[in-house]
């Protein structure tokens, strides 16, 4: 880490305990059965998957995608099924998307990877990230 970061070996670290009980509260889903990435119908199986884990867990969602084109993609299936209050990125400012996600229980964003950063939703509005 020190090297990606640029940092010589004399830097002085510290490590600190998360708040997050991660055996208690978090789970990792591997979808084993969809297509290998670079498949063409990679995106469209992902999408549908997605919204199948979108139904368990009653929407409350942000969801991440590697482009804009497969976000179109997942924003088509989504609206197809009508199922959730769906927030898309680029339809409105960013602040006016998460204040929505958080105080709209059940809502779905879908966004780019430039969303990971810096984005805070405590409480229920989130319980399935991608």
């Amino acid at each position: 880490m020190r090297e990606r970061l640029g940092l010589p070996d004399t830097a002085a670290e510290v490590g600190f305990a998360s708040p997050f009980r991660f055996d208690q509260q978090a789970l990792l889903y591997i979808a084993e059965d969809l297509p290998d990435p670079q498949h063409e119908g990679f995106t469209i199986a992902a999408a549908q998957r997605a919204l199948d884990l979108c139904r368990l867990s009653r929407g409350r969602a942000l969801l991440l995608f590697t482009s804009f084109r497969n976000l179109r993609t997942a924003e088509e299936i989504f609206r197809a099924h009508d199922e959730f209050p769906l927030l898309v990125q680029g339809q409105r400012p960013r602040h006016v998307l998460l204040d929505e996600l958080r105080t709209h229980l059940g809502s779905v964003l879908l966004a780019t990877q430039s969303f990971r950063e810096c984005v805070d939703v405590p409480g229920e509005a989130v319980s399935l990230g991608r």
